[in-house]
């Protein structure tokens, strides 16, 4: 009790500023960070995204930075997507590492694009009236055709610490930069966490993203910011031993202020609210099933497998929410660096 004593006005201090910053932040740009909603860990866009409160530590850095005060080994996760029947690529990798004096860390780089897109300006041959426009008789001169890609990044870095055995709080600095042919931007921004456990099986979480606002400065000179957008979410944990199942349903909420959209569950004037849900179901520590509901309405599924040196992850995106862009395809690999090392060196 003397403990949770100070864990209240601590909690509830938490909650009131995620709740009265989001009205306050009344401009900003829709879309602006519209790449990073791809969601990144194959486990958790396989559960629809719903992971702020159950993600694995060695993504804690995008989908919640307190989660990273969960890392107890040196892991390292690689992901690859083809998303939009292969149209659009989504690659990342992350880290985590256990630190000193209960202060853990992570790092991480996402990165999404369309490649080898053809640029066609000065290429036209033209017989005719030179109108730009290609007519009958022009045609096209292939040799000058030249390619380039379009994509989008971000570099994260989180630090994460347990205030006790249930609290946990943590931050994520990250950089943008956006490549879009001859234009290019950077920008930079913040995200803060926290995790709590107020039941051995309960788990929740909430996180504010680009809480003092993300800023983008374009290479012409324009400027972007991305207003902040806050998810919370939840999932608990129960265990069938006869079996030896483990299941874990969990929940989420999107909350963001970019004003009226396609795909909402909830709009309440400017704010709109988006509902994510998923369940994972795990076979004696070894095989998982999940299926997951993300936030445009889509549904995903997915497995992995678990061994002592690391996890193997596949999921699968249906594409509802944007059925004329095809399905897409993750797979992901994480490997657990201090159990290969001893492998090797025993």
């Amino acid at each position: 009790m003397k403990n949770f004593a100070y864990k209240k006005p601590l909690i509830f201090l938490v909650i009131l500023y995620l709740t009265a910053i989001l009205p306050v932040f009344g401009f900003g740009v829709k879309y602006g960070d519209e790449f990073l909603r791809f969601g990144t860990g194959v486990r958790e866009n396989s559960l629809g995204g719903a992971a702020v409160s159950s993600s694995e530590p060695v993504v804690g850095a995008y989908w919640n930075p307190a989660l990273v005060s969960q890392t107890k080994r040196f892991k390292a996760q690689i992901m690859h997507s083809e998303e939009f029947a292969g149209v659009v690529n989504n690659d990342h990798f992350f880290v985590n590492v256990p630190g000193k004096r209960n202060l853990n860390f992570a790092a991480g780089f996402f990165r999404t694009g369309v490649d080898n897109i053809p640029a066609t300006a000065n290429t036209l041959i033209e017989y005719g009236t030179e109108n730009g426009q290609l007519d009958a008789g022009d045609r096209i001169d292939y040799d000058k055709i030249s390619y380039f890609n379009a994509s989008e990044s971000a570099f994260f870095l989180a630090a994460a610490r347990s205030i006790s055995h249930d609290l946990s709080v943590g931050a994520t600095f990250k950089s943008i930069h956006k490549n879009l042919y001859e234009q290019y931007a950077w920008g930079f921004g913040l995200d803060a966490g926290i995790f709590y456990q107020p039941l051995e099986n309960l788990q929740t979480g909430a996180v504010l993203r680009n809480i003092t606002t993300t800023f983008l400065f374009w290479n012409d000179g324009e400027r972007e910011i991305i207003k902040p957008s806050l998810a919370v979410g939840g999932s608990y944990g129960m265990s069938i031993n006869s079996l030896k199942l483990k299941i874990r349903p969990m929940v989420g909420l999107d909350m963001d202020l970019e004003g009226e959209q396609n795909n909402v569950d909830l709009n309440l004037q400017t704010m709109n609210v988006r509902l994510r849900s998923g369940l994972e179901i795990v076979y004696n520590q070894l095989i998982a099933i999940r299926a997951g509901r993300d936030d445009l309405g889509s549904f995903h599924l997915g497995c992995g497998l678990k061994t002592p040196y690391g996890n193997l992850d596949y999921g699968f995106a249906m594409g509802q929410g944007y059925s004329d862009l095809g399905n897409s395809h993750r797979l992901g690999l994480t490997l657990d660096i201090r159990a290969i090392q001893n492998f090797i060196t025993e």
